[in-house]
């Protein structure tokens, strides 16, 4: 039995300027969700905190360009991201926003701690300008050629071909994206900077510690702006859209959104003990120094989590540090790179609509990427789903509990009946596998022991043959069930995680009457009592895809790159 740990639990927070697509799915938020229910299992109080992120300059540059605000805009995709949350069973205690008064509260609280302890300054730089619109530019005000690798259009803060970090100064050619015309040049103008310089050597420390467990693609991220020797980062941005910074010197000055962005994590969390009557709940989560902190992002997170972040928590002081940082590649889609601005992607919501939620989750688990990029395409989706949701899983259940039901009033364990000590021996070795593979938040690697079990389980069925060997021995036939269908309460309790409303489905066929949810991984040996019952019900949980569904989705993306062309 594990001891009992007090466990928070993070995905990236969705930027509210648009909806979830199967990128955004694939690369935090099933793996984090599939975490969160893991853990549970084990026994441990783990809270789950998310919400969206609404401010910067994304925000307020697609305000402008829609003719309407920037609290128009988070205001619609909250809605949006919280529903696609729901519809993707991402099952988060609170889904919190960046604009909530508390956050700015405890946003500013955060810098004026890290000012006092001398990790802030104030500098004059130049910065990048336009003349035309008469303002400055940061982050993604502009577009410009990477510093690093060279490639168009990278972003002002970031370049999401190589994941290079750098200033919106940095950039080569860089043009203004309110007016789309007027190459930026350079105007004087006051900051302030996290002095990254100074907290290199505890942050040289703290990585060093987790290069064992953590990610090989992680750690690589994490240690490029090292090599290259930290400086100072400007955390404030000359907008009118952002928490403020609680200074009087600093009017028209906002923090930075990658600044205030991850404290969202905490004010989540406060946000969630003001809804339960406990204001003061996130400080016994977040200021208890027992307590593991485990983020779940995607590749181009990476950076300002195992860097900038840390040293934000640092400068400030009073928290622990993340215990693990989860980064996952990107997803790619039929061979290309996924495109919002091109509507070159699949949507969460429409996924969800056209093959269900547990199909979704099953497959984007099993291609993860967890260390390398990986590629959704529609066919290998209904091979796999079909092949084994439905088949691997859903068909063995079907016929094992359809034919308890028929020959033995649906009873599950004969009179002093032991479980075959093979089944016991592979659900052993599977639990195995599939706990340290979720410790370190491999949810391809957990799922892949578990399609494994499942095959395992089948083959067993078909090699005992219960339908032949009940003609001249029932009671072995009886036996023969009673093991396979405690294999089948293994792999359905080992699947919950991945597929939960299935899980749960089949759980209720098997004859348990508590939720799954409320299971513990513990019980996975656990006997069947003597006259416990299956249901009677026993019908299809997972329906097998249709070829006329594949080829619509085909043709919908088809066509939107014969618009690209």
């Amino acid at each position: 039995m594990h001891k009992r740990e007090k466990i928070i639990v993070t995905c990236a927070i969705p930027y509210a300027n648009g909806p979830l697509h199967i990128g955004h799915l694939a690369g935090c938020y099933v793996p984090g969700d599939i975490y969160v229910r893991f853990k549970r299992l084990q026994g441990h109080e783990v809270h789950f905190a998310c919400g969206t992120d609404e401010h910067g300059a994304g925000i307020t540059i697609l305000a402008i360009r829609e003719n309407t605000t920037p609290q128009a805009i988070v205001d619609k995709y909250y809605e949006i991201l919280k529903q696609d949350f729901v519809n993707c069973d991402i099952d988060v205690d609170v889904f919190s926003r960046t604009t909530r008064p508390f956050h700015y509260k405890r946003s500013q609280e955060f810098f004026l701690n890290a000012l006092k302890n001398g990790y802030i300054e104030k500098k004059t730089e130049a910065r990048l300008y336009c003349s035309s619109c008469d303002k400055f530019l940061p982050d993604r005000y502009v577009l410009g050629e990477c510093p690093k690798c060279h490639s168009a259009n990278a972003r002002g803060d970031q370049c999401e071909k190589c994941g290079s970090w750098y200033e919106p100064e940095e950039l080569i050619n860089p043009i203004c994206q309110i007016c789309k015309v007027t190459k930026a040049t350079l105007k004087p103008t006051s900051h302030w900077y996290i002095a990254l310089d100074k907290l290199e050597a505890p942050l040289t420390k703290y990585l060093t510690e987790k290069e064992q467990s953590w990610r090989r693609n992680v750690m690589g991220y994490a240690w490029q702006p090292l090599k290259a020797g930290l400086q100072p980062r400007s955390i404030t941005r000359d907008l009118d859209w952002g928490v403020p910074v609680p200074l009087d010197e600093a009017q028209g000055k906002v923090l930075y959104v990658w600044f205030d962005a991850p404290i969202g994590y905490i004010s989540a969390t406060e946000e969630w003990g003001i809804e339960a009557g406990e204001p003061d709940r996130w400080k016994k989560w977040w200021l208890d120094q027992n307590a593991k902190i485990v983020h779940f992002i995607g590749k181009d997170n990476i950076v300002f989590h195992t860097v900038v972040w840390q040293a934000i928590l640092m400068a400030d002081g009073r928290f622990p540090l993340p215990e693990l940082v989860c980064g996952n590649e990107f997803l790619n889609l039929e061979g290309e790179k996924i495109s919002t601005s091109r509507n070159f992607a699949i949507w969460a919501s429409d996924a969800v609509k056209s093959v269900g939620a547990d199909a979704l989750r099953y497959y984007l688990t099993r291609i993860s990427p967890e260390t390398s990029d990986s590629n959704f395409t529609w066919s290998d989706f209904q091979t796999r789903v079909n092949g084994e949701l439905a088949d691997v899983f859903g068909n063995l259940l079907n016929r094992a509990l359809s034919f308890l039901n028929a020959h033995f009033a649906g009873e599950v364990r004969p009179a002093g009946a032991e479980v075959d000590a093979r089944i016991l021996d592979r659900i052993n070795e599977t639990v195995a596998a599939y706990s340290a593979a979720l410790e370190g938040g491999f949810s391809k690697q957990a799922l892949e022991s578990v399609v494994e079990l499942g095959r395992f389980l089948n083959g067993y069925f078909q090699e005992k043959q219960p339908w032949k060997v009940k003609k001249t021995d029932p009671a072995e036939a009886h036996s023969i069930l009673h093991s396979t269908i405690f294999g089948i309460k293994a792999l359905v309790l080992l699947l919950y995680p991945v597929c939960p409303n299935a899980a749960q489905r089949w759980w209720e066929q098997l004859g348990f009457s508590l939720q799954i949810k409320e299971s513990q991984l513990t019980q996975i040996l656990e006997p069947f009592t003597a006259g416990h019952r299956i249901s009677q019900n026993i019908q299809p949980v997972v329906q097998k895809i249709e070829d006329a569904v594949i080829a619509s989705e085909k043709e919908r993306l088809s066509q939107t790159l014969k618009q690209r062309i």
